[in-house]
């Protein structure tokens, strides 16, 4: 197993050196080695995005450094392209595995892909149109396999024979249980944040429309707001409890009370009072946790700097006199929460994520928001992170 950790990485060190942008996106994916897969994939695993490498396929079906960094290319371009989140619109998931390798294939450059590899000059009686989007390809080979091979029969007979293959892909990873809005969102941050990692200087070993679409994602009209992100978050870390009510009848005994079952969500919240942190932002920061409190949590608010300053219950009635002004030092507000861990279902930090890299772990769900110009880093890899988007 040492063995293919290290291929891996001497993979990564290669797009590095030469296409340091994938390996920027890479840095912020957990790698998981394992046969569940029957080649490489890319997907959600305990609610973080994971590469997975099936072992054997890697040493033994790949042939030299240059196919080994194509494959995992080919897996990083399937995050940029989201094409995990796409797989339950369509019926037919064989064909929407070709498709998408139809789409990442264009863009793996000078590497060389496995000759099992699906490329457009898998069908040249289609004579397919390059850079097309997922959907495009799907729909074309769709209505090629629904007509039998009354139509394009050479295409048909292609199509059956690829059908199925694992060297095609294992795209089977791209089903999860986790929450998509919220994970998408946090993708499209982490492929804005590898480009904007990327030196201008090797932004010419992206293709143009690459970079174009790259872009897009913080200006996508469909994307998720960071507020409702922080609700997805907060709601998803409650507390079911039993309360009685004189408005309804008990089903059982037909008497009054009846009971309500209500959803509580405690959780601490902590705001980064540093000196670096201005009013507009602590105003920004405070708005939100107003919000939270609305969609029905229970708020323990800490403000913290260099020190924790103050520990209290949020009440949106109650004036907040902030505290704080000096460095900036994550660990003393996570000791705090990790101490009383049990009384929370998650946590959130606010800040501008200029700190030191923390050390305390705080053993339930942990949400880094970050400012707009703020440091979202690997030095936050611990949790999970979105951006306030600037306001306009």
């Amino acid at each position: 197993m040492k063995g293919i950790q290290e291929e891996i990485s001497r993979c990564i060190n290669q797009l590095l050196i030469k296409e340091p942008f994938y390996a920027h996106l890479l840095s912020g994916v957990i790698r998981i080695y394992s046969d569940e897969v029957d080649t490489a994939a890319v997907g959600i695993r305990d609610n973080c995005i994971a590469l997975f490498i099936n072992p054997e396929f890697f040493s033994k079906k790949l042939k030299g450094i240059s196919q080994r960094v194509a494959v995992v290319k080919h897996e990083t371009l399937h995050l940029v392209f989201k094409h995990l989140y796409r797989d339950a619109k369509h019926k037919n998931p064989e064909i929407l595995n070709i498709a998408a390798d139809l789409v990442v294939n264009q863009y793996i450059g000078s590497w060389d892909l496995p000759d099992f590899a699906i490329t457009l000059e898998t069908f040249p009686e289609l004579v397919l149109e390059p850079k097309q989007s997922m959907e495009y390809y799907y729909n074309k080979l769709l209505d090629i396999y629904n007509k039998g091979g009354q139509s394009e029969p050479e295409t048909f007979s292609i199509l059956e024979s690829v059908m199925g293959k694992p060297t095609n892909g294992d795209h089977s990873t791209w089903l999860s249980p986790f929450d998509s809005q919220y994970s998408s969102t946090l993708l499209d941050q982490k492929i804005t944040d590898a480009l904007k990692r990327t030196p201008t200087k090797y932004h010419g070993t992206l293709p143009g429309d690459l970079i174009d679409y790259i872009k897009s994602l913080n200006h996508n009209k469909h994307s998720i707001d960071w507020k409702r992100i922080l609700r997805i978050f907060a709601t998803a870390n409650g507390r079911s409890y039993v309360s009685h009510t004189m408005k309804r009848v008990s089903k059982r005994y037909g008497t009054r009370p009846g009971i309500k079952i209500k959803r509580l969500w405690r959780l601490c919240l902590v705001i980064d009072t540093s000196g670096s942190i201005g009013n507009e932002t602590l105003e920004t920061f405070l708005a939100e946790i107003n919000h939270i409190h609305k969609c029905g949590a229970e708020i323990t608010l800490i403000q913290c700097d260099a020190s924790v300053q103050s520990v209290s219950k949020y009440s949106p009635k109650s004036e907040i006199k902030v505290l704080g002004g000096g460095g900036t030092n994550f660990d003393p507000a996570l000791q705090r929460i990790k101490d009383y861990k049990s009384k929370f279902g998650g946590a959130i930090y606010f800040t501008d994520g200029y700190a030191p890299e923390p050390k305390v772990r705080i053993g339930i769900p942990l949400l880094w928001v970050i400012t707009p110009n703020g440091s979202a880093d690997e030095h936050l890899s611990y949790g999970k992170k979105v951006r306030i988007k600037e306001s306009h």
